[in-house]
């Protein structure tokens, strides 16, 4: 059964498609009407998508959103789930944005706590996984999944409780990174430490599992403009295929991926200022938005690395790049970002160098990805060689 159809079961009953909106939105300052119905708590509802973001604007409808919520139990989340289509496919009323009115719908958790705080929990989950098996198809789209997965996921997850998330039918890996943020928890991997019996097709089973798409709409996700402007995967690439050569190449090097994934982040840990190098880590963290860890983490890396300081490793980091924006882990629900790229050097072979996003932490760490023929692409044999895992 589809999540769509699930949450129809979960919450009975249909409602007709949204009368247009516009209206309200014009009259936006106008005093708060009496919701009697589904239909007026969600034409409210939009009347307030895209308006200033500041919370002492939206709280009287939040309040007044989350009355009804409390008031008629599963209508207005069957009414949101409805809305989800006609959502996005409507243009946002500013013109200067390509997004369309699902990404204010997305944004707007954080400005509607106390409607979301009222919504039945598994509807609220069972939506986000809806948004992303169906309507998450552009890079803004997508960028807007992950913060609405952070401001309002994980107040679902926090609600129904970790015991029983597993009664629901998600997506895997967004069961795993919910119940990593509620437990702390470190994430389990996408794909198992050896991949040697696992042909293309059945990682690409794994990918499916995890990510609750099919693997023709992961990889679709993938391709440049989409999660991404520059893209993990080039037009015709496999994800499956991509993975499945790296890891062979890996194998025959005798190099581990979690080892260069430790090494890639110690290095790019010993590059901050050096005030900050044993109380920083990269913003690629296991803990989404938090960018400072305990020098425990530093020296556990080193002492995997089987180095004591900086100065003995085989590799320097020449140069990280800083963005203003953030780019998501196209696997790991709402967990994994970098706002950086980096340029790292061997010291033993001064003319090897790799170029790469942080993000690439992560990927190789929990799914073998150095990416497919695009631009943040790091190749696993010139990487085992410049962070000094090979002669």
């Amino acid at each position: 059964m589809k999540i769509k159809e699930r949450l129809n079961a979960l919450l009975h009953g249909k409602q007709a498609a949204a009368p247009s909106t516009r209206a309200v939105k014009e009259q936006s300052s106008a005093p708060l009407p009496e919701l009697s119905s589904a239909e007026d708590a969600w034409a409210f509802f939009c009347s307030r998508l895209g308006l200033p973001d500041t919370t002492e604007e939206h709280e009287p409808a939040d309040r007044s959103l989350a009355a009804f919520a409390r008031a008629h139990p599963g209508a207005f989340e069957q009414r949101l789930l409805a809305g989800l289509s006609e959502l996005a496919q409507r243009a946002r009323p500013d013109g200067q944005y390509r997004e369309s009115e699902l990404e204010y719908f997305l944004d707007g958790f954080r400005y509607f706590r106390q409607t979301m705080e009222a919504i039945e929990p598994r509807a609220g989950l069972l939506m986000l996984a809806e948004v992303n098996r169906c309507h998450c198809t552009s890079e803004d789209a997508f960028l807007s999944l992950h913060a609405a997965y952070r401001d309002g996921g994980e107040l679902f997850a926090r609600r129904l409780g970790v015991e029983l998330l597993d009664t629901l039918d998600l997506p895997g890996g967004m069961r795993d990174a919910l119940r990593s943020r509620i437990t702390g928890d470190p994430l389990p991997d996408i794909l198992p430490a050896r991949l040697d019996d696992l042909s293309p097709d059945d990682i690409a089973a794994l990918f499916e599992a995890h990510g609750g798409l099919s693997i023709a709409a992961l990889e679709q996700r993938l391709l440049p403009g989409q999660a991404s402007e520059s893209g993990f995967l080039a037009p015709g690439e496999r994800l499956g295929e991509v993975i499945a050569a790296d890891a062979r190449r890996l194998r025959e090097l005798g190099v581990s991926r979690h080892a260069l994934a430790d090494r890639l982040e110690l290095g790019l840990s010993w590059h901050e200022r050096p005030s900050e190098r044993l109380a920083a880590l990269p913003e690629t963290s296991d803990r989404f938005g938090e960018f400072r860890a305990s020098a425990a983490r530093v020296a556990e890396l080193a002492r995997n690395a089987g180095l004591e300081g900086e100065d003995d490793a085989p590799f320097e980091v020449e140069q990280v790049i800083h963005y203003k924006g953030f780019q998501e882990d196209p696997f790991v629900w709402g967990r994994h970002r970098a706002s950086n790229d980096f340029v790292i050097r061997s010291r033993r072979h001064p003319h090897l160098r790799i170029k790469g996003s942080a993000l690439m932490v992560p990927l190789i760490r929990c799914a073998c990805f150095f990416e497919g023929r695009v631009r943040h692409r790091v190749d696993p044999e010139l990487a085992a060689r410049v962070l000094g895992l090979l002669a």
